[in-house]
Parts: C-alpha cells; sequence; structure tokens
C-alpha cells in the first residue's frame, strides 16, 4: 500500500516513486487500482454510452474522452487505455492496451484520473510544484513550461525536499491551508535537467516519450517530504528580459486569477464543485503572501532567485489575519 496526495493507495501495479504506507490491522485503503491483465479484456468501444463531460483533440482526432453514466465516470485515453472510476471514487480499473508501457499507466492514474478523485473529495488541486522551505511548503505557479519544475529542482538540489510536482492538492485546515504530498518524482525538460539535475543522457524518458526526462528521487527526507504541510507563500513564475530579481506583491485580484489559471482539471468540474473551488480560491488569498517571480531568460542566475525566495519567506510567513 502506498500513500500519495493524502490517500492510501493499494494497486495492482507498482509504483516505485510513491512512498509504502506502513501495513497495520484496519489500515484500509482510501483507493484501490486494479490493472486488468491483458488477455482478459479488450478496450470498451469507442461510442460508450453516457453523458460526455469532456473532450480533448489534436490534429482531428479524439486523445482523451471523459463520460459518466450511473454515477461511475470513464475516461478514454483514446488507443491506449481506460479508467473506469466507480460511484464511491474508492476503486479505479484500468484497461491498458496489450504491451502499453507501465510508465504511461502509472502517468495517466496519477494525473486527470487521480486529480478528478480528489476533487471530489474535499481537495483543490493546483497545477504547481511546491517544496519544503523551513518546516513549511512554498509553490511555484506558472502556464505550462514556466518554469515551476525547474525552480523546484534547484531547490531540492540544493537540499529542499519535494512534495508534489505537477498536480498540487491543497486542503484547508483549522490552523490554515495545507499542501498534500505527490509521487518523489520530477519531470524536467533536458536543459532544465543539465542545469540544476544530472546528464539528461542519463534520466529515464518521459512516460509519452516528449524530450521530458523523469527524476526518481530518493525516498529520504533530504529528497522527499512524504507528510503534508502548511503552504507558507505562493510565486507565480514570469519570464523576463532583465537579470536582476525583484519580488513584487500581487493584489489579490492578481492573486485570484493566478489560481484560477493554475486550477489542474478543472475543466472537469461542473455547478456546484466549481462554485465551491472558486470559494476556496478566494478564501485562501488573504490568507497567504503571493509574490510575482521574475525569470530572466533561460534560467540564467538561479542561485539569486533561490536566494530571493529564501529571504522572503524568512522575512514574510504568513499570518491567518489576512496580512502578509
Amino acid at each position: 500500500m502506498y500513500s500519495v496526495y493524502g490517500l492510501k493507495l493499494a494497486s495492482s501495479l507498482p509504483f516505485p516513486y510513491l512512498l509504502e504506507a506502513p501495513a497495520a490491522a484496519g489500515n484500509a485503503p482510501d483507493l484501490l487500482l486494479r490493472v486488468q491483465a491483458e488477455d482478459s479484456h479488450s478496450l470498451p468501444e469507442e461510442d460508450e454510452p453516457g453523458v460526455l463531460l469532456w473532450r480533448y483533440e489534436a490534429a482531428g482526432r479524439a486523445l482523451l474522452s471523459v463520460y459518466e453514466r450511473q454515477g461511475s465516470t470513464l475516461f478514454r485515453y483514446h488507443g491506449r487505455a481506460a479508467y473506469f472510476i466507480d460511484p464511491a471514487l474508492s476503486e479505479v480499473s484500468s484497461l491498458p492496451r496489450p504491451g502499453l508501457d507501465e510508465e504511461v499507466i502509472r502517468f495517466f492514474f496519477l494525473g486527470l484520473v487521480t486529480a478528478f478523485i480528489l476533487h471530489r473529495r474535499g481537495c483543490h488541486n493546483l497545477h504547481a510544484a511546491a517544496v519544503e522551505v523551513d518546516g513549511g511548503a512554498v509553490a511555484f505557479l506558472a502556464p505550462a513550461g514556466g518554469g515551476k519544475s525547474t525552480m523546484a529542482a534547484s531547490f531540492v538540489a540544493a537540499g529542499h525536499a519535494l512534495l508534489s510536482d505537477d498536480v498540487l492538492p491543497l486542503q484547508v485546515r483549522e490552523d490554515g491551508v495545507w499542501v498534500l504530498p505527490g509521487p518523489a518524482l520530477l519531470r524536467l525538460w533536458p536543459d532544465s535537467a543539465a542545469r540544476v539535475w544530472d546528464d539528461p543522457a542519463t534520466l529515464r524518458r518521459h512516460a509519452l516519450q516528449t524530450p521530458k526526462r523523469q527524476v526518481w528521487l530518493p525516498m529520504t527526507e533530504r529528497f522527499y517530504c512524504g507528510k503534508p504541510l502548511p503552504l507558507r507563500a505562493v510565486y507565480l513564475l514570469e519570464r523576463a528580459e532583465e537579470s536582476i530579481v525583484r519580488l513584487e506583491p500581487l493584489s489579490q485580484r492578481e492573486a485570484l486569477l493566478a489560481l484560477i489559471s493554475s486550477a489542474f482539471g478543472n475543466f472537469l468540474l461542473r455547478g456546484e464543485l466549481l462554485s465551491r473551488q472558486m470559494d476556496f480560491f478566494a478564501q485562501i488569498v488573504p490568507t497567504l503572501p503571493f509574490r510575482r517571480l521574475p525569470v530572466p531568460a533561460a534560467f540564467k542566475g538561479l542561485a539569486t532567485l533561490y536566494d530571493a525566495v529564501l529571504e522572503d519567506v524568512a522575512t514574510t510567513g504568513y499570518r491567518r489575519d489576512g496580512n502578509p
């Protein structure tokens, strides 16, 4: 059994970059993943009964379709795999096509499929990265390709444990907003990997065979934080021409827009769930410091960015009265 995103996961498929949860009497899983054997099924037909929630197409063909039927949800990654989520959000059955790389099955499951389940279990997910700094979590937001993983990797290389990269679940508790840890995994473009981590040629390729590389972190406190941490600050990365780093506070409106644009998988939310997410973002904005972090071209001066964030976290922290 594994621990990920605040859930205890039992799986027929091994996850080498998830923290193992201790087995104990009464320690039942929150979520079960069953991967069907290749000879026990065929992928479902293309035309599925049910309500189409969302479809993603590229180059004139469907890549992902999400259906809802009789309380169950089906994620179909066309030509690759299908994931059936039961109405109780407690069991997922995966039907991969024969010969599909196991890492692709893991990648799809830990992405939109799990994010969908987390949303409906009361978490709110960001497309972001977070690391541990002085006992709290520091999160990085950016558009796709904007450097979230690169910043996180630079902090990990400097001795700060990773909490999560890509999917970042947030949860409100009595004492503030908390970040739930994800996999001990970074995904980096080759130039970023070479700059802050290692020779890209020595790293695993991304599950979908993009140029990105995967860094499987050691499951130790030095590299990975497997426990929830309070969120201390949020930094919005923006590309800049100048090399001087000037941190700027975001207005509450700018911070709210940054959270909305960084929501992970919110295109799957409808009605009350979408309204609940908006209320959550509006609730947390006054309680946290949000900063604009200009990033020089080609991420020159990562050490300067690192020092600026550390100094800012040390001097601002956060107060629950809403004033940074």
